[in-house]
């Protein structure tokens, strides 16, 4: 079931980007991708599979673990009278409908996740259907390619680990 919720504040209703698609699981489903989502974040983890430099969505990561981060980087740069610092903040427009499902699963080998759960995570991602429901209307049933489910626990995992390549190609030498 995919919910088309307006944005706030748009001036012109009448054109798409003044909408958000959002795509629900049922309960069953997300309570299995809960404990999915523990299990993976467990392993990769405990074997340093994702960026070091990558917060959000992680453990011992969140944004004002950013922040203290940045705070003390910029102080020890000033500290060493160092004139210059240079810093890259990525926020990915429309994250999770812009995940290629066929990429995400190689990012997955490539970082190491198991095959079982990619194999699975593969099974979840194909014949994704979905009806759209904005106000009193519900769209007939279609195919959804790609993307990932808005509601599903595990989608900001697949998300980390679907662009984790490009943090390493920003920073090849990690702290």
């Amino acid at each position: 079931m995919t919910i088309v919720l307006r944005k706030p504040g748009r001036s012109d209703y009448s054109i798409p980007k003044a909408y958000r698609p959002i795509m629900l699981l049922d309960s069953m489903a997300k309570i299995l991708s809960s404990c999915v989502a523990d299990d993976l974040t467990y392993i990769a983890e405990e074997h340093n599979l994702l960026p070091p430099m990558h917060f959000g969505g992680r453990p011992g990561r969140s944004t004002i673990d950013l922040l203290h981060l940045l705070t003390k980087f910029i102080t020890d740069s000033w500290a060493s009278k160092n004139d210059h610092i240079s810093l890259l903040f990525l926020d990915v427009k429309a994250a999770f409908p812009s995940v290629f499902a066929k990429r995400l699963l190689h990012n997955l080998r490539n970082v190491g996740i198991p095959e079982e759960y990619i194999s699975w995570c593969g099974r979840c991602l194909e014949n994704h259907t979905t009806h759209l429901f904005f106000d009193d209307h519900k769209s007939s049933l279609f195919n959804v390619q790609d993307g990932l489910d808005q509601g599903c626990p595990l989608s900001p995992f697949r998300f980390i680990v679907y662009n984790s390549g490009v943090l390493n190609i920003a920073d090849p030498n990690p702290m």
